[in-house]
């Protein structure tokens, strides 16, 4: 590992990979990097090499996961059992006075599957932060997503407006975001056939994407604690799970 890292950072990359040593009390991580320092002209001429214990977190984004994918197994199996219980009494409880209690069953058991499934996809997010960058092609990624959504949702409009392929580098969480907020644009809506638009501006050195939609807006509730600097409560904890996706 060391002499990979003296290879590629003297070609000007920076090297960094979590290595598993034997320490004085076990098995430790440690958090290696080796980062070229150039002169003017682009030469390396310096390489600094650094090492952070990171076992402890290591330990944590384990235990973590494990509690993580014992909730997610058993909420996904009490659901299962509430939605099925809930199909049957709506159809044999059929009195006008029965029919909205059981409704408001079902789209809570329904809205509390999706949330599950939402926590699982920022669990990933948090815990596979350090995932390895690759060259991606925006365009080509923002019309996957696009073709992806108006398959999931027939009666919506996805338009992606990106002229120009541009290459940035990211990882597969990138996909994620974005497939996140056209999913929200679709789904909070009032219109039984929403719209949705991406649109794609390339600068010198930076690519901006833009998703618009004919929604409502965001509720002020749903930002605490996500975009702005509040902190969130019970009263205002909202159900911005996808916003905080994304912006993890």
């Amino acid at each position: 590992t060391a002499q990979t890292a003296v290879q590629r950072a003297c070609e000007g990359a920076l090297f960094r990979s979590e290595v598993e040593i034997q320490g004085q009390e076990g098995p430790e991580i440690i958090d290696f990097s080796v980062r070229p320092l150039t002169d003017e002209h682009g030469d390396v001429r310096l390489l600094i090499p650094e090492g952070r214990t990171i076992t402890d977190i290591k330990q944590r984004e384990r235990h973590l996961g494990i509690l993580h994918r014992f909730l997610r197994h058993n909420l996904r199996n009490k659901m299962t059992v509430i939605q099925g219980s809930a199909d049957l009494l709506a159809a044999e409880l059929t009195a006008p006075e029965h029919v909205k209690p059981v409704r408001q069953i079902q789209t809570a058991a329904d809205e509390l599957t999706e949330l599950s499934e939402t926590a699982n996809k920022l669990s990933r997010v948090v815990t596979d932060a350090d995932a390895d960058r690759r060259p991606v092609d925006i365009q080509q990624l923002l019309r996957q997503v696009g073709a992806d959504l108006r398959e999931e949702y027939p009666d919506a409009s996805v338009t992606v407006s990106a002229p120009v392929s541009r290459e940035v580098r990211a990882d597969w969480r990138l996909r994620t975001a974005f497939a996140q907020l056209v999913e929200n644009g679709i789904e909070h809506t009032t219109d039984e056939s929403p719209t949705v638009e991406i649109s794609v501006t390339v600068e010198e050195d930076a690519v901006s994407v833009r998703v618009a939609d004919d929604g409502p807006g965001i509720p002020e509730d749903e930002l605490v604690g996500i975009v702005g600097e509040g902190e969130q409560t019970q009263l205002t904890h909202g159900t911005g799970f996808g916003l905080w996706l994304v912006r993890m």
